[in-house]
């Protein structure tokens, strides 16, 4: 099991990165999911997506059954693609990015999670995420391009609802980024705010 780095923030918040090097039938040998899984996984035809699925939920049981102490019971979608643990209330969050898939699950409160991959359509994307005043502080470091586009992707799952502005809802203060990764950002949609 490639589960490369597992973080408790809080006792009520878990991160865990897996590094994707199974075979499908390594996987299907070495894991059992519940049926509402084993359902989604049948539907998926395209190989490489079928290996993200099973992983994700093998990732996000394992997270749930050590930390938790609950019992996994499948992994589902709102109409929004939001996943979310069928027969739970937690929170969940999903991100992929070639051969590395990332869970967060939180017990208590909302949760976004992103990773990204340094490459040329960042700053081909970038003036429809980013407002000119964010781009200003990106400059042309990609690293922190990276961080700044994960940092907005992981508020948009967190927000969850879709019909998002990024350059507009989201403002990220990418000279804040501190080593660990922590940063200054704002959300604002409507008559909502946090920070």
């Amino acid at each position: 099991m490639p589960l490369i780095k597992e973080e408790n923030i809080d006792n009520s918040v878990i991160v865990g990165v897996w590094h994707c090097l199974e075979s499908l039938s390594e996987l299907e040998a070495d894991y059992f999911l519940p049926l509402l899984d084993q359902e989604e996984l049948n539907k998926t035809k395209i190989r490489k997506r079928k290996i993200e699925k099973f992983i994700t939920r093998v990732l996000v049981k394992s997270l749930l059954e050590k930390h938790f102490s609950t019992e996994y019971q499948g992994l589902n979608k709102l109409s929004s693609g939001k996943p979310v643990l069928e027969n739970y209330n937690f929170e969940v969050s999903i991100s992929h990015c070639e051969q590395y898939i990332a869970a967060m699950i939180s017990n208590k409160s909302k949760a976004g999670i992103d990773i990204q991959n340094i490459n040329e359509k960042l700053k081909i994307v970038a003036p429809r995420i980013f407002s000119k005043e964010e781009i200003l502080q990106i400059g042309g470091d990609d690293l922190l391009l990276a961080r700044a586009w994960s940092a907005k992707e992981a508020m948009f799952k967190w927000w969850g609802r879709g019909d998002i502005d990024f350059s507009e809802c989201m403002q990220v203060e990418a000279a804040t980024l501190q080593s660990n990764g922590v940063l200054n950002a704002f959300f604002k949609k409507d008559d909502f705010f946090a920070s």
